[in-house]
């Protein structure tokens, strides 16, 4: 007897382990084709009726709504939330067909038989797109996955000019996928045939056996992107990082039946190049190297010509503005130095597990970035509220320059603020340092024009702030004066003995007082000061940072003393009205001519003040190397005389000389550096001696009226060397 009490004790339990722990699917489906007062759609009711079946087959239970009134559809979302309700392990899927609209950043469903007669009414007479997902979201379930075929034009006659489309949803659940049949602002077709473009494509992939869900996804965006000649481009915000499929575990590892596709053997089928893309190959792998294309959303594909894709490349998207939304393969590792730099339409980005290096200001002045999320199986990062961090949340490393809160408190967890961390986040106000932090990086503070206060937690034992202004313990390094502050002048306290890197950047200051003291010129230090009229370094300097003054737009003159013996590159470039620097004839490294500063022996030139209004400048006769940035931003420039002596020109040496329009490289010349002539845009053509042997990258990048380019072959040519309107000829 006690022999059967244990044997039903222990059948409850497995059949509720069992139930327990098997996975539970809900869906919800609606299509509203039968609309009155405005425009019928033909395929939404046909979409539904076979999603219905799709999912069924897939051992979804569905509700489905056809021609849904407002009541209809709030009573089926709430039923499918109440289902998700029962456990954790589940999984719900809403598939929505008919009109959609945009009104002031929200979405909207459209019921059937409702009366909106002006914008006001949406609110009550259609459903949000928001409160449907938090209706959702209080589940408490694994994963919801939503998919919206609404993207038509805005049916109403008051709709507003430009409300094309849905919009990218501002508060998205975690755990959750939304689909958009295309892009956000775009607007999808209802389709000629039984479905629409998108729903027939996603049957058609929702259908295969073992494809994960974002594999369903990608497959159906790629089919659709290729169908429509790009003319229609889906849209797939993720916020659930981690494995979903939506058959069975069965259906999942079973063999293809002869119901499939029958694949061939070997053949990866190819992703579409997204127009604009271009790339290199090297050692059987693809870097993307730049994309030249205008379009919102941008799908890099994981395979090009039968390779991996593993590099995004340095500046790759550099300044596309038109870029709101980009997906990266898992097959990238490496994403490179100022990858997507000045995007400043972007909104959100998702690091793939596959990632495990990212350069240096990566995600600099995307100023619409509001969440960088990360896959959880990364191991080498993480996201906490759309912030970047190590794995270990002891590093913090970006903060999306896109997020709207004004002040910000590090976590206790952190130990470390990475370079440029908060760098351009003109939001902030107010950042406040914990206890934890025994390390700052340069510049993490830079470019944060509307941060007026720095306060660190007097118990930190390496920092401290004072009247915001933030200080090593000891106050010997100025390390950061926040950009917003209004002061007209400052004195740096006289225990200082080091300016840190980017410690005054953008600040509003007309005049700085730098003591006796300091013996250090951080990088970029007092970058884009522009109202500073006037500074005067002291004697006991000894060293000048990278772009220290540079874009200072407002300094005239500047004397360099004696005890200067370091002076970084690009230290005054860009300074428009700087028309003399002066260099104290004691000086043992450095010297001026006519107000253009060369090294003492006159075999380099470092720097041509930009205000200078000549058009033209010889370079001394005795020069043998043109020196990083030198005649960087010199706009007034027409011309330029490179010397026989030359045998070197610098990275960045002439970039942005917008109006030189001719140049002529003598065949002394044997080497040319990275973004050497970059946005000199003037230039027609160009020769490069035989005696070149080497062209960094971008050398001639940018210079968009160049069409002729002579070389010869045994020169090696860096990437996006030259712009693809160039015609390159060569020699030999």
């Amino acid at each position: 007897m006690t022999f059967t009490k244990r044997t039903i004790f222990l059948v409850i339990l497995l059949l509720s382990v069992s139930l327990l722990y098997s996975q539970q699917k809900y869906a919800l489906v609606i299509g509203n084709s039968n609309y009155t007062g405005i425009s019928r759609l033909n395929n939404p009711v046909n979409d539904a009726n076979d999603m219905e079946a799709a999912l069924r087959d897939l051992g979804f239970t569905v509700d489905k709504v056809l021609n849904g009134s407002l009541t209809d559809m709030e009573n089926a979302i709430i039923r499918l939330k109440n289902r998700l309700s029962v456990t954790q392990n589940s999984y719900g899927f809403l598939f929505y067909a008919g009109h959609g609209v945009q009104s002031n950043g929200v979405n909207y469903l459209i019921p059937v038989g409702e009366s909106i007669p002006s914008e006001n009414y949406l609110r009550s007479r259609a459903v949000s797109v928001q409160a449907m997902m938090d209706e959702l979201n209080d589940a408490g379930n694994e994963l919801n996955i939503v998919v919206l075929d609404a993207c038509r034009d805005n049916p109403f006659g008051w709709a507003r000019s430009g409300s094309r489309g849905l919009t990218v949803l501002s508060n998205q659940p975690a755990n959750s996928i939304i689909v958009y049949a295309t892009t956000a602002g775009s607007t999808a077709a209802d389709g000629t045939g039984r479905n629409g473009l998108f729903t027939s494509h996603l049957l058609n992939n929702i259908k295969t056996p073992g494809l994960e869900i974002t594999e369903v996804f990608r497959r159906t965006g790629a089919a659709v992107i290729q169908a429509s000649g790009s003319q229609q481009v889906p849209a797939v915000y993720n916020q659930f990082f981690g494995t979903a499929y939506l058959g069975s575990r069965s259906e999942q590892s079973a063999p293809a039946t002869t119901t499939q596709p029958t694949p061939t053997t070997g053949v990866v089928t190819p992703q579409p190049l997204p127009a604009g893309l271009e790339y290199s190959i090297n050692a059987g792998s693809v870097t993307i190297t730049r994309y030249t294309g205008d379009a919102t959303t941008v799908y890099i594909p994981s395979q090009i010509q039968g390779l991996p894709v593993t590099v995004i490349g340095n500046d790759a998207f550099y300044a596309c503005y038109r870029l709101t939304s980009i997906t990266i393969p898992s097959s990238v590792t490496f994403i490179g130095d100022y990858a997507f730099c000045n995007c400043s339409g972007l909104i959100n980005i998702t690091i793939p597990s596959s990632v495990s290096s990212i350069g240096k200001r990566a995600f600099f002045r995307c100023s619409s970035l509001t969440s960088i999320m990360v896959d959880s199986r990364n191991t080498t990062y993480t996201s906490v509220d759309g912030i970047m961090f190590d794995k270990s949340n002891k590093t913090m490393i970006t903060y999306p320059a896109g997020i709207k809160s004004e002040s910000y408190s590090i976590p206790s967890s952190v130990s470390s603020i990475g370079n440029w961390a908060f760098s351009g986040c003109t939001k902030l106000t107010s950042i406040t340092i914990p206890s934890s932090v025994s390390s700052i990086g340069g510049l993490a503070f830079s470019e944060c024009t509307g941060l007026t206060s720095i306060t660190v937690d007097n118990r930190n034992s390496t920092y401290v702030n004072i009247d915001g202004i933030l200080f090593d313990k000891n106050i010997r390094t100025i390390i950061a004066y926040p950009a917003g502050k209004t002061a007209g002048t400052y004195s740096i306290p006289s225990s200082v003995t080091s300016i840190g890197d980017g410690a005054f950047c953008c600040s509003n200051l007309t005049n700085i007082t730098i003591p006796s003291s300091v013996s250090s010129i951080g990088n970029e230090a007092f970058i884009s000061c522009l109202r500073l009229t006037n500074i005067t370094i002291p004697s006991s300097v000894s060293s000048i940072g990278d772009e220290a003054f540079s874009q200072c737009a407002y300094l005239t003159s500047i004397t360099i003393p004696s005890s200067v013996s370091s002076i970084g590159d690009g230290a005054f470039s860009y300074c428009d009205r700087l028309t003399n620097i002066t260099v104290d004839s004691r000086n043992l490294k450095f010297t001026s001519v006519e107000g253009v500063l060369y090294d003492k022996n006159i075999r380099t030139v470092i720097a041509y003040p930009a205000g200078i209004k000549s058009n033209s400048y010889s370079i001394l006769s005795s020069v043998s190397s043109i020196g990083n940035w030198a005649f960087s931003g010199c706009y007034s420039l027409t011309s330029i005389i490179i010397p026989s002596s030359v045998t070197s020109i610098g990275v960045w040496a002439f970039s942005n000389c917008s109006d030189l329009t001719s140049i002529i490289i003598p065949s002394s010349v044997t080497s040319i550096g990275n973004e050497a002539f970059y946005y000199c845009g003037r230039l027609t053509s160009i020769t490069i001696p035989s005696s070149v042997s080497s062209i960094g990258d971008g050398a001639f990048y940018y210079c968009s009226r160049l069409t002729t380019v002579s070389l010869s072959r045994r020169t090696r040519v860096g990437q996006n060397a030259f712009p693809t309107s160039a015609r390159i000829t060569y020699r030999d």
